[in-house]
């Protein structure tokens, strides 16, 4: 009964481990002068996507710990459902005696 995460998060986190590498390449070559501005740019976009990653990975841990809670909820809700049934029916047998009792 787990929730899945949406398409987009899944197909993100293949690319974290991908994101690091390419910043590295693209700062260790930062000092040549070829695009310099196109540089600036790409080591941009890919602390962009390097937060999109992360964020994406703590949204399915915080989806996975809420179900989890969730489920957890519903456990003690039934546990706590039978206890109240069996408690009713221990009443009722009880009343039914009382009631046997008086009448005879």
């Amino acid at each position: 009964m787990a929730v899945r995460p949406p398409i987009w998060i899944l197909l993100l986190l293949p690319l974290l481990p991908i994101i690091p590498v390419l910043l590295i390449i693209q700062l260790a070559t930062a000092g040549s002068d070829e695009g310099g501005i196109s540089k600036l740019f790409l080591v941009g976009f890919e602390l962009g996507l390097l937060a999109v990653g992360v964020i994406a990975c703590l949204a399915i841990r915080r989806m996975r710990r809420t179900d989890g809670a969730m489920l957890e909820l519903n456990t003690m809700e039934q546990e706590n459902s039978r206890s109240l049934r069996s408690l009713r029916r221990g009443n009722e047998a009880v009343r039914m005696q009382l009631a046997r009792r008086t009448d005879s």
